[in-house]
């Protein structure tokens, strides 16, 4: 099947509206899939519309009270989030998504074809949909004309697994060169500077390299090998904290952790209920403490008797954010800070609200959502500064510690800078916030590293 750009989702009763909006997009370039015009005769009309979702970029859903009360539509929406299909609602008359609907819609970005001419109002939202969908890019030669080109034909989310299948040997000397792509950048003087010889990962790779399924539908574990790294940020970084400091080696063992946040419907499999403001099963679950994270960690102990889970320590945290890089980011320096948005949501494209996870370009080890989304507990206690942190990866929890833990990663409501590898936060262990998450992370039971303290 060929990919295309936008695959229409309507009710029967909405069938002209749909093929009226289909010409102004074909009109305008851009590839649609529409039932019954694509499926081809004695084809089975499920699978075909399945498979067709699945193939397309972004579902455009033409939403009315006949899409709203429509099983076939409801489950045309459920495939797409489930696939990570983005979705672009549009609405032809002010129906009110019902509960279901508004499980999975809430928080996307509404746009209406009403009042007026659908056409002149679909003409009107052509930029911004052709732009989300990396149509007419414009590139500046440097003799000043331009020319455009069209994004790949899959969706960019769907490139970040590349790494996890390279055999273990490949992956293992990749690592060992630290190749330019991991954005690794040395040199410079003064206290906290990266020296030349910087600490480069030593990867243990255990049985397999790609990813591995956890005991819960949905969940899956990279492999993060272990090794040494530098933690904290120079003197000199742009936007650094003095808390962020001082850069220290620490080393770190091999351990697997989630590549996504934790999912609603991931929380709600195991413990029964969704605490999340933001509510969808693709969306990483929030308003959770980090008692009640441990908790989770129990439950999945329990399901699991072959591996120990646990939050991540913060220095397992930075090294998997980091995944070789040295820089502010793990895509680079971004000085400038225009690639920030192809790797995570933070406050210059998110609307301030979560996202469904994994949409966002990964790290080179394959973790989605380490910048931005939501801010991810971590097992540590918080202190004001690394002085006296372990040095061995495990879980900074001196005696006599306050209730303040540590949260990383920034979140949908941060700026660029809240979004850096080392940037770091707390939050009291009792609360909970719709702006933070959390991930997991696991080892193999009775293996170094399976049972810090709690």
């Amino acid at each position: 099947m060929s990919v295309s750009h936008v695959f229409i989702a309507h009710s029967s009763e909405d069938q002209s509206i749909a093929s009226r909006i289909l010409e102004v997009l074909e009109a305008e370039g851009v590839r649609c899939w529409i039932a019954p015009r694509d499926i081809p005769l004695g084809t089975q009309w499920a699978e075909a519309i399945l498979d067709a979702i699945e193939a397309s970029s972004a579902l455009l859903l033409v939403f009315s009270a006949g899409s709203n009360d429509s099983p076939q539509v409801l489950r045309e929406v459920e495939r797409a989030v489930s696939k990570r299909v983005p979705i672009f609602p549009v609405k032809i008359d002010q129906t009110e998504p019902c509960r279901a609907m508004e499980y999975y819609l809430s928080s996307h970005q509404w746009k209406q074809l009403f009042p007026g001419r659908i056409e002149d109002r679909l003409s009107e939202l052509l930029p911004s949909m052709k732009a989300q969908l990396g149509m007419d890019v414009i590139e500046r030669a440097m003799d000043g004309t331009a020319r455009t080109h069209e994004a790949p034909e899959k969706p960019r989310r769907r490139l970040g697994w590349a790494l996890l299948a390279i055999p273990a040997a490949a992956l293992i000397a990749i690592l060992a060169l630290g190749v330019p792509w991991l954005g690794r950048e040395t040199g410079g003087t003064g206290p906290d500077a990266v020296p030349d010889t910087a600490l480069t990962p030593e990867p243990v790779v255990s049985s397999g390299t790609g990813p591995c399924e956890g005991p819960v539908e949905g969940m899956v574990f990279a492999r993060v090998p272990g090794g040494e790294f530098l933690m904290g940020s120079p003197g000199s970084e742009r936007g650094r904290d003095e808390d962020e400091g001082p850069l220290h080696t620490v080393t770190v063992g091999p351990c697997q952790i989630m590549t996504t946040e934790v999912t609603q419907g991931t929380w709600e499999a195991v413990m029964g209920d969704n605490p999340a403001e933001h509510a969808g099963s693709e969306y990483p679950v929030e308003q959770v403490s980090w008692s009640d994270c441990l908790a989770f960690t129990d439950s999945l102990d329990a399901l699991d008797p072959g591996h120990d889970y646990r939050l991540p320590s913060e220095a397992e945290w930075e090294y998997a954010c980091r995944a070789g890089s040295s820089t502010r980011f793990f895509w680079g320096e971004d000085t400038l800070e225009v690639e920030i948005g192809d790797f995570c949501w933070y406050e210059g494209n998110s609307g301030e609200e979560t996202h469904a996870v994994a949409f966002r370009e990964p790290n080179p080890w394959g973790l989605f959502d380490m910048s931005g989304n939501v801010l991810e507990w971590c097992q540590d206690c918080y202190q004001p500064g690394y002085a006296g942190a372990p040095e061995d990866g495990s879980a900074w929890t001196p005696p006599g510690a306050d209730s303040l833990r540590v949260v990383r990663g920034g979140s949908s409501r941060n700026s660029p800078a809240g979004c850096r590898s080392a940037w770091r936060s707390s939050y009291p262990s009792g609360g909970s916030s719709p702006g933070i998450g959390f991930r997991v992370v696991r080892t193999e039971r009775d293996s170094p590293g399976g049972s810090w303290l709690r």
